[in-house]
């Protein structure tokens, strides 16, 4: 009787039936060998025991719906948990404007990157870009508008860049940068120039753009090869300066730090 109650969950009608055919089992014993057993007693002192066992058994399963129960909450508050601190990671390392990744994201994907390239010496390119006469836009459309193109000139850096191990990053203001690792000049040309093609295609009117009647970007270029000679450094500033030179060259193009090999080496594009 012990261990069949308490082996099972409560259910009344198993327990009753338990009890019952432990008395018949009793009787049949007693009954069998002869045993002089008062009724009464006998019958009293089964009742109790069952009772006993009944409420033992009753405290034993509550315990354990109880630490079940418990389990689930546990279960619970840590999947919950784990949702809340994803959701904390995506927050930081996400430009709540553009949807791109943010300027700490792009800094930490950076230093990884090229550690990997300096490893399997391979090249690194870094893709510098800002929104044309920006400032000119966000005067005569306004702060509302101005946000509105930064989100869809991020909308279409993301679209033009293809392979999942590129990483598109607004840096800040309406700069923007675009990594890609294992790289060479030719084919981050071939990036900038999708992104220059997608953003036209985006048809946002500017009227007092000195370049287009509609929004566009200037792109800057730097290809490296990482090593002890070099630094992250030096390659985002190579970038930087790239940029400038497509912003004093007239907006709306792409400018390479450092030529492709087949051309000049120390020539920017033109």
């Amino acid at each position: 009787m012990i261990i069949a109650l308490n082996s099972l969950r409560i259910v009344w009608q198993k327990g009753l039936f338990i009890l019952v055919c432990s008395g018949l089992m009793a009787y049949a014993t007693a009954f069998v060998n002869n045993w002089h057993i008062p009724l009464l007693p006998a019958l009293h002192s089964f009742v109790l025991i069952g009772v006993v066992l009944t409420n033992i058994t009753f405290f034993i399963e509550r315990r354990e719906r109880f630490a079940f129960l418990n389990e689930i909450l546990v279960e619970i508050k840590s999947h919950e948990l784990s949702r809340i601190n994803r959701h904390l990671i995506t927050i930081a390392r996400e430009d709540a404007l553009s949807g791109l990744a943010n300027r700490r994201a792009f800094d930490d994907t950076l230093i990884i990157e090229w550690d990997r390239a300096r490893r399997e010496e391979q090249p690194l390119s870094l893709l510098f870009m800002d929104v044309d006469h920006f400032k000119l836009y966000n005067d005569t459309y306004g702060h509302g508008a101005g946000d509105d193109c930064l989100r869809q000139v991020a909308s279409a850096i993301k679209k033009a860049v293809l392979r999942p191990a590129d990483l598109a990053a607004r840096y800040g203001g309406e700069e923007f940068v675009v990594l890609l690792p294992a790289t060479d000049a030719l084919g981050a040309e071939e990036v900038a120039e999708r992104i220059l093609r997608t953003v036209d295609s985006l048809a946002i009117p500017h009227k007092r753009s000195l370049v287009s009647y509609h929004v566009t970007v200037s792109i800057g270029i730097c290809t490296m090869l990482p090593s002890d000679k070099n630094s992250i450094a030096i390659f985002v500033e190579n970038a930087d300066a790239a940029l400038y030179k497509a912003k004093t060259s007239g907006r709306h193009c792409l400018k390479h730090y450092i030529e492709p090999p087949m051309l000049n080496n120390f020539y920017f594009k033109h």
